[in-house]
């Protein structure tokens, strides 16, 4: 039996495997580490044609009867900060064993940012606080762009009235617009810290691209009677859903 995690984005997916000796990204034909989503912007798809009170929950049953039709047996949806928090916890040797270390994941992704505050001890995660807020889906095109390059071209399709908009747009203009975003992100942050406070600069060790599908590949792993690892507690209320 297979143990696989999925992280399924708005424009590529990414899939790892759970092995004996540790979590692999499975290469796809063309021998890439990603490969690109079927429906472009598929969970903020879902979450529009399942009119529900609570749509973040409609989107998760959707992707799991999805699963389930696919012929995969899904054995919990994760979010994707959960599974980063995750991936860190598992392989983090340094970790107390009582006093507790408080740590901020932040994803600053296609379509939105989530943060998440999760404290950690040696083999044990608890997901203290969740929180997130949309972004413009375009931007993520115009940054990668403009990260190497003076200006970008900057084309949205239907804007308004079925009409297109084609042009060109510097990097300091980018920033410039860019600033009240940014500063959309300390919200979600503060929220999410409530009254702790860090004091540290933010790392990026860990491999965006690939921790969110280690995580659930991780996490499939110790539900998973297959594999045998080491004792690891994984709190998460409310944040998650399980397939019986």
């Amino acid at each position: 039996m297979s143990v696989v995690g999925f992280d399924v984005g708005n424009e590529s997916c990414i899939a790892a495997v759970a092995r004996q000796r540790g979590i692999d990204v499975v290469l796809n034909d063309e021998s890439k580490r990603e490969t690109p989503a079927v429906v472009f912007l598929l969970p903020r798809l879902t979450e529009d044609i399942y009119c529900d009170p609570d749509p973040c929950d409609g989107s998760r049953r959707v992707m799991l009867d999805a699963a389930t039709i696919a012929g995969l047996r899904p054995l919990r949806l994760f979010h994707e900060t959960t599974a980063t928090a995750l991936t860190y916890g598992i392989y983090k040797t340094d970790l107390p064993e009582n006093d507790q270390v408080n740590v901020a994941f932040v994803d600053v992704g296609h379509a939105s940012m989530q943060v998440c505050i999760a404290g950690n001890k040696k083999r044990q995660l608890e997901i203290l606080a969740h929180s997130f807020d949309w972004l413009l889906a375009a931007c993520e095109k115009l940054k990668k762009v403009l990260s190497a390059n003076p200006k970008a071209p900057l084309n949205i399709e239907c804007l308004m009235d079925e009409k297109d908009v084609r042009g060109f747009i510097k990097r300091e203009k980018f920033e410039q617009i860019n600033i009240p975003i940014l500063e959309r992100v300390k919200g979600p942050l503060e929220k999410a810290l409530t009254e702790e406070f860090f004091g540290k600069e933010p790392r990026r060790t860990m491999n965006a691209s690939e921790c969110v599908a280690r995580g659930c590949a991780l996490q499939c792993a110790i539900l998973s009677p297959t594999f045998k690892l080491l004792e690891f507690q994984c709190k998460v209320p409310g944040l998650m859903a399980k397939l019986v």
